[in-house]
């Protein structure tokens, strides 16, 4: 019972905000110059974070907002003391949040060299509630793709960090970790049995773009977004 309620544990909400600020960065590259599309974009990841991490919203909504009125804040000092106390203890309590997130990632990174392996994508992502469709769907990514990458089927050198950091945050944990586990082995479907006396053997592992191309569950979209990561390293 104890475990169950364990794999139902949601993500913490540090792990969502700092989660939120990878995706919100990839978001405002996607979109246009245009100031007003960039705003649609970040609207609709913050809704859609606070819609997925109802635990998280009040959290997602300060740092959303105290993120605007800096933006938008003029450089003269023409507001009133009153009006200027409570922009103060607005902007306060989104720099705390802040604060809170920036914190975790440093006892994250000071922890990594102890940090227990992966065992699995799939694994790691139904141990924190999840399933590798959720994964595949928060990385932009395809269930067909993730196995392949739990299998180490593909060549490590070609998978773009971009790739490893979706899955990293997605499943909390630091980018070394994940990608410690992409370089290792091949490994068969568990599934697989073979005879005693037939040695099994492996195809090459395959090239991370060329496995984008050949996806067939992977949209257009989703492949444009991975040919411009190659394009741009």
């Amino acid at each position: 019972m104890s475990d169950d309620r364990q794999a139902e544990t949601p993500p913490t909400t540090n792990q969502v905000l700092e989660t939120y600020l990878l995706r919100r960065e990839e978001a405002l590259e996607r979109a246009s110059g245009d100031q007003l599309e960039k705003a649609r974009a970040a609207r609709a990841l913050l809704s859609d974070f606070m819609r997925r991490y109802p635990h998280s919203s009040r959290a997602l909504e300060d740092f959303a907002a105290v993120e605007s009125f800096i933006e938008s804040s003029p450089d003269v000092e023409s507001e009133t003391a009153g009006t200027r106390g409570t922009e103060e203890a607005f902007v306060r309590r989104g720099m705390e949040t802040v604060a809170r997130l920036l914190a975790a990632r440093r006892v994250a990174q000071a922890a990594g060299e102890t940090a227990t392996p992966l065992v699995g994508l799939k694994k790691e992502a139904e141990a924190r509630g999840g399933t590798i469709q959720s994964l595949a769907t928060a990385t932009r990514m395809t269930v067909s793709l993730l196995v392949k990458l739990d299998r180490r089927l593909i060549r490590f050198a070609s998978i773009p960090r971009q790739a490893i950091e979706r899955i990293a945050a997605e499943l909390g944990r630091n980018v070394e970790t994940v990608a410690a586990y992409l370089q290792g082995d091949p490994q068969f479907a568990s599934q697989a049995s073979f005879r005693a006396d037939t040695a099994p053997e492996l195809t090459n592992q395959q090239d991370f773009f060329a496995a984008v191309e050949t996806d067939l569950q992977m949209s257009e979209d989703q492949k444009d977004e991975w040919r411009k990561t190659k394009s741009a390293d």
